[in-house]
């Protein structure tokens, strides 16, 4: 189970509505849901009797295909998504996104070739497959993935779990900056290894070159996994007039046994 809490009222009722586009309750929670093959069945939002599924997942041999539960008639976004599995990580993907065309929101479904570094593994970027240009790419550094300079590692000897979620790729897909296709390639771990070490602080939130990066702290079991990563330190205020407010998002991560 993945369970993402927001500390602070304010920014995490931001996050959950840019996420979820609904309510401002500051507690979001993702939980998994798995078969005797120990394979996703339903990713769900929520919490006990109120958690509905948010995708459903059904395999056919290396084939995972994923049906958005929420998804509604007319709006924009991701309708169903199908990832094509090679050793444990996606090959390919097929992507049925809702589009406003003229006014009218259609159906565009899009084909995609996942590349990875062939040295550490990591998931480099997604191509469209009839033209072969990027649709989008994900820069590591070290071994580490920095989005764009977002991410920071000052400190080589916070190293991730190997096996463990990528807590860069899960701030960056809990905030939108990832499709739900790759967020939850990311949760599952079939997006490839994840970065080698933890990142010290994150620039997701700044307002301006000028403004601070916030320092990122994890807290790990005893075997390494992640458990909580959060995020704060000190900005600028909305206006831009140099007046310093204080930010924090948490993240809990609950791992299966």
């Amino acid at each position: 189970m993945l369970e993402m809490v927001g500390n602070d009222q304010e920014m995490a009722d931001m996050y959950f509505e840019m996420l979820f586009s609904e309510g401002t309750n500051v507690v979001s929670q993702l939980s998994l849901k798995y078969d005797s093959d120990n394979r996703v069945t339903a990713v769900q939002q929520g919490e006990g009797a109120d958690a509905a599924d948010w995708y459903t997942f059904s395999f056919d041999g290396d084939k995972v295909s994923a049906l958005n539960k929420m998804y509604e008639d007319g709006e924009s976004g991701i309708r169903a998504f199908s990832w094509v599995l090679n050793g444990g990580k996606v090959e390919s993907s097929n992507v049925d996104f809702m589009r406003t065309v003229s006014g009218e929101v259609v159906s565009r479904p899009a084909d995609f070739t996942w590349t990875y570094d062939a040295v550490n593994g990591q998931c480099t970027g997604v191509v469209y497959q009839s033209t072969g240009s990027n649709y989008v790419s994900f820069d590591f550094e070290n071994g580490n993935y920095t989005a764009g300079g977002m991410f920071e590692y000052g400190d080589a000897g916070k190293k991730n779990n190997i096996f463990g979620v990528d807590v860069a790729k899960a701030i960056a897909g809990v905030t939108t900056s990832l499709d739900d296709d790759h967020a939850l390639a990311c949760f599952l771990g079939y997006d490839g290894k994840a970065s080698l070490n933890l990142p010290t602080a994150t620039m997701f939130d700044a307002m301006s070159e000028d403004d601070p990066a916030k320092a990122v702290t994890c807290t790990q079991d005893g075997e390494g996994y992640v458990t909580v990563a959060k995020w704060g330190g000190v900005g600028m205020d909305m206006m831009g007039i140099g007046v310093k407010v204080t930010s924090e998002t948490i993240f809990e991560f609950t791992y299966a046994e």
